[in-house]
């Protein structure tokens, strides 16, 4: 699935590239909207994301060129408002076409997770990982940590999100992780699912920063603890609530 992003921020495409390539989109940056909108039929987007804080003159023309071809299924658009976004703004964006509106910050993962749900409500996105993400919430108690494979040192952090396959991390200090590289074995790691902690091994898919990890799970009894913890998480967030 193409994306196209027309925005002047590199740092928005790496956001972009990191949370959405696993997910099968590729990303295609313009800088020029003029040239974005010469170029549509030769790019063929299924996803166009506009920076209004970039161009706050030109994305009423380009929706509108892009719905006088294209509609909300064939090519969905995302409109990426900058916080000081109108209210009247974004009524013309609805007059106009515009599929929705997501923060151009993007700077958490509910910032992604409600630009990828926009998305879905009218593509497949063919998620890679194949096990649904899930972002921790107070009342979790999920941690990891793991022993550095060449310098044996304990790495601790926070857990990004977690699924029945693996989890993403990021180090309380990341120089220390700067040199592990993609394909190594971590074989020391210990995850904590509420009141139990589990001892296994994970494989880093990707360090960007943050570590992705695969666990390595033969038997499935990683992938039983996480998908039973995290599917009681309804009943821990009803007995804060109760407790209040």
């Amino acid at each position: 699935m193409k994306v196209l992003l027309v925005s002047e921020r590199q740092d928005l495409r790496g956001q972009l590239d990191r949370h959405f390539n696993p997910l099968g989109l590729e990303v295609i940056q313009y800088w020029n909207p003029i040239k974005a909108m010469d170029n549509i039929d030769e790019i063929d987007p299924d996803v166009v994301l506009f920076s209004a804080g970039d161009f706050p003159r030109h994305w009423k023309p380009f929706l509108t060129f892009l719905r006088n071809h294209r509609t909300r299924y064939t090519t969905v658009f995302v409109l990426l408002r900058p916080k000081d976004f109108a209210f009247e703004e974004a009524s013309k964006a609805q007059h106009l076409g515009v599929n929705g509106l997501a923060d151009d910050s993007l700077a958490d993962r509910d910032d992604i997770n409600h630009l990828r749900d926009l998305i879905v409500r009218y593509k497949e996105i063919r998620d890679q990982r194949h096990s649904k993400r899930y972002v921790p919430h107070p009342e979790d108690r999920i941690e990891f940590i793991f022993s550095h494979p060449r310098t044996l040192q304990f790495v601790t952090g926070r857990i990004e999100d977690i699924s029945a396959s693996g989890l993403r991390f990021v180090p309380h200090r990341s120089q220390i992780t700067d040199e592990i590289e993609a394909r190594a074995h971590l074989r020391h790691c210990s995850l904590r699912l509420g009141d139990s902690i589990l001892n296994l091994a994970c494989e880093v898919i990707r360090n960007d920063g943050s570590l992705s990890l695969r666990f390595h799970d033969p038997e499935g009894d990683v992938q039983e603890s996480v998908e039973w913890y995290l599917g009681e998480h309804s009943k821990r967030e009803l007995g804060i609530l109760k407790a209040r």
